[in-house]
């Protein structure tokens, strides 16, 4: 039998026996500290860090409790996923630096101090600090009269805001109302002899549509949630849904006062059926993000890359990241996208439109290729999302945190309870590229 923190023993004793038996709070100073659950040691490796996102597995008995690390720059708080995901932040550590910390029990966070993850009926408000960070949508709305059934949709984050709260992404734009925030799609397809089109959903030849939110978690380092979504060709007769697609989305706290959000979504492409889906060469599709309105201006927004280029000489190039941004009511904002290194053609090209707040990272910029039924297609994305003007360096140093992070151990305590193998390198897509 279990008993909550602080419940200690009172025992009365005779000669013979235990005579009586009661449970009385004990305050929390005077009750004997636990004992260490492990040991955690974090190696910076090749890089030094700063606010930096790691993830580790914890086994499955651990899952949800709540925990913290212990020792040097600590107590460090932990979120940990039903499934022994166990999320830290790293505020700093020096190049080569290695620490060791105990894996303990930790007091419950006082609510609005790390990221939550709450349901509302148009679908998730996720916040940090308290602050608001994005929604999920999963149920479409139109905004504006004009705006036809066939342009409605759910599946998608925005708002988006910085930690100053200031909104970064644009909704069913009057330019392109088949847009939305940051989104997900494939343009130029080729299916079963049919050409849908999932992207461009004025056209009436596909649809791309929320299908249903799956786990969540709220915690003093992270908090996230699953989703699934649906790629409908609607030129088939009866329509069919093509893809069904997996997104997980996990957003960080970062300690203090930073002026950064950082978010990652994975998303999962699966085919359905028997038949590849083929992506010709095609300028965009894949990954969208449609700045704010205030950006409409061509002179507006900024643009720079991890090459230094901006929105003209970067269009139509590759990066391992990209920046959008520019004012917002006097106040210098913006979103970065960073391309993970086990991404499918990474670094990927990129749209930077010529004219427009938006761009996309588009796979099949630079060659036809296609998803094969059996084989997942697997994307990795980290948003930093930021008030101020943009810095290369701290881009880059997200970047290096996430393509490269530290390395992380655990040795339990307890030897009934066996440690999961490390995960596995990042997850490969597995498209087939034709010349």
């Amino acid at each position: 039998m279990s008993y909550p923190p602080g419940l200690g023993f009172r025992l009365t004793l005779t000669a013979a026996a235990i005579t009586t038996i009661s449970l009385a709070r004990v305050p929390e100073s005077q009750a004997a500290p636990r004992k260490p659950l492990g040991k955690v040691t974090i190696a910076a490796g090749d890089h030094a860090r700063q606010n930096t996102p790691a993830t580790f597995k914890l086994p499955i008995e651990l899952g949800g409790r709540a925990l913290e690390l212990r020792g040097p720059g600590g107590p460090l708080p932990l979120t940990v996923t039903a499934e022994g995901d166990a999320h830290v932040v790293i505020p700093r550590l020096a190049k080569a630096e290695v620490r060791k910390f105990d894996l303990a029990e930790a007091r419950r966070p006082a609510a609005g101090s790390g990221v939550e993850v709450k349901a509302e009926p148009s679908g998730l408000r996720i916040s940090i600090a308290g602050r608001p960070a994005f929604h999920y949508r999963a149920v479409g709305a139109a905004p504006r009269p004009e705006i036809g059934p066939e342009f409605v949709r759910g599946g998608y984050l925005h708002p988006v805001f910085t930690p100053a709260g200031v909104a970064v992404t644009d909704d069913y734009p009057k330019d392109h109302k088949h847009q939305h925030g940051i989104w997900t799609a494939w343009t130029s397809t080729e299916y079963e002899g049919r050409k849908p089109d999932f992207w461009n959903m004025g056209q009436k030849k596909a649809r791309k549509d929320h299908a249903s939110i799956g786990t969540t978690f709220s915690g003093p380092a992270a908090g996230g949630f699953a989703a699934k979504l649906n790629s409908t060709d609607l030129l088939a007769n009866p329509a069919k849904v093509v893809i069904e697609e997996d997104w997980k989305v996990i957003a960080y706290r970062l300690p203090g006062r930073s002026p950064h959000h950082v978010f990652d979504l994975t998303w999962t492409d699966t085919v359905v059926g028997n038949s590849p889906l083929v992506l010709p060469e095609y300028r965009y599709g894949g990954l969208g993000v449609r700045g704010h309105i205030a950006w409409l201006d061509k002179a507006a927004p900024r643009f720079l890359t991890s090459e230094g280029k901006d929105r003209v000489a970067g269009d139509n190039t590759t990066a391992r990241w990209v920046f959008m941004g520019g004012k917002v009511e006097s106040a210098p904002v913006g979103i970065a996208v960073l391309d993970h290194p086990g991404n499918f053609r990474h670094p990927q090209p990129l749209r930077l439109h010529p004219d427009k707040p938006y761009l996309s990272v588009a796979p099949q910029k630079v060659g036809r290729h296609q998803l094969d039924p059996g084989k997942p297609y697997v994307s990795r994305y980290r948003f930093v999302v930021s008030d101020g003007e943009p810095d290369a360096g701290t881009m880059e140093r997200f970047f290096t945190d996430w393509a490269h992070p530290p390395v992380v151990t655990v040795e339990l305590a307890t030897p009934s309870i066996a440690v999961p193998a490390p995960p596995p390198g990042p997850p490969t897509p597995a498209p087939t590229a034709t010349p």
